[in-house]
């Protein structure tokens, strides 16, 4: 019964934790859209397409973010949220990554990047950030689905799930609302 506690309490701290980041993300880069901008004309002069595209798909990284932390905080198929998360992080780590390597005079375009002197340790700060996140994501991950598996553990011979004094109800644990 601890156990279980401890794996539901990481995955909801680990899911909202993520959540925020994702809406501040998202706020931020509504309230400050030039570097956003300027790395997606980046991305999409680098693959020869229209630089006008960029604000669709600066729209569309809004949306999804927004849309991501929002289902995050609410706890709507966090599981699968945290999956979907990931994907992400895992995305705009290999842009900050690919960014350093190419010594590309553009920001990462993450809408937290914190300034500094340079554009270089800027980018070093946001791959810390991800690198984290992504840490943050899996233990969220295994934590959500080892609090499924434990709930499983605790069904008696009646078929019923046992729901101990102190012990959130299943589906606070696993935050499965669906």
């Amino acid at each position: 019964m601890p156990r279980l506690r401890l794996t539901g309490a990481v995955s909801i701290a680990s899911t909202a934790l993520l959540g925020c980041v994702f809406l501040a993300s998202a706020l931020l880069k509504a309230v400050d859209p030039k570097e956003t901008v300027a790395a997606l004309e980046h991305a999409l002069s680098l693959a020869q397409a229209d630089r006008p595209g960029a604000g669709l798909l600066f729209y569309s990284l809004i949306s999804i973010e927004l849309l991501l932390g929002s289902a995050l905080l609410a706890r709507i198929a966090s599981v699968h949220a945290l999956f979907i998360s990931g994907i992400l992080l895992v995305g705009f780590t290999g842009w900050i990554v690919y960014l350093m390597a190419s010594d590309a005079k553009v920001g990462c375009g993450c809408g937290l990047a914190l300034r500094t002197e340079t554009e270089a340790e800027s980018l070093k700060i946001a791959l810390a950030r991800n690198v984290t996140l992504l840490g943050v994501a899996a233990l969220g991950i295994t934590c959500a689905l080892k609090t499924r598996r434990l709930q499983h553990e605790e069904v008696d011979n009646t078929g019923q799930q046992t729901q101990p004094d102190g012990v959130l109800p299943s589906h606070a644990l696993s935050g499965d609302r669906d």
